[in-house]
């Protein structure tokens, strides 16, 4: 689960990178603006005109290839899984004996506090 999260907000991240590109904010990119920076002055700050349509196709290029590797629209979370505290325990089958330990875990005082 931790890793779909950090996949889903690394995709997330993707557009809003290319708008700070395109805006010649380069944070997200150190190593990009310390060679922009170096032995220049602020004004002179920006990409070559021909090199920031490349770099911004390669973030959608980049985006699409992870949405087509890890088919990330699919993914169920099951909320009780990371805390069991507030979940509804009726939306759990009787017969997943999952249902028996979430239980268990409600019930031990040290982990409620």
């Amino acid at each position: 689960m931790d890793a779909s999260e950090r996949l889903q907000s690394f995709l997330a991240k993707l557009p809003l990178w290319k708008r700070r590109l395109e805006a010649n904010i380069y944070a997200n990119f150190p190593m990009l603006e310390e060679v922009l920076v170096k032995d220049r002055d602020e004004s002179d700050k920006a990409l070559p005109p021909s090199l920031k349509p490349e770099l911004c196709k390669y973030l959608d290029t980049l985006k699409n290839s992870f949405n087509g590797y890890f088919c990330t629209g699919g993914l169920k979370v099951e909320t009780w899984i990371r805390n069991p505290f507030p979940a509804n325990i009726d939306c759990i089958s009787d017969e997943d004996f999952a249902k028996d330990e979430l239980i268990d875990l409600r019930t031990k005082e040290m982990l409620n506090k």
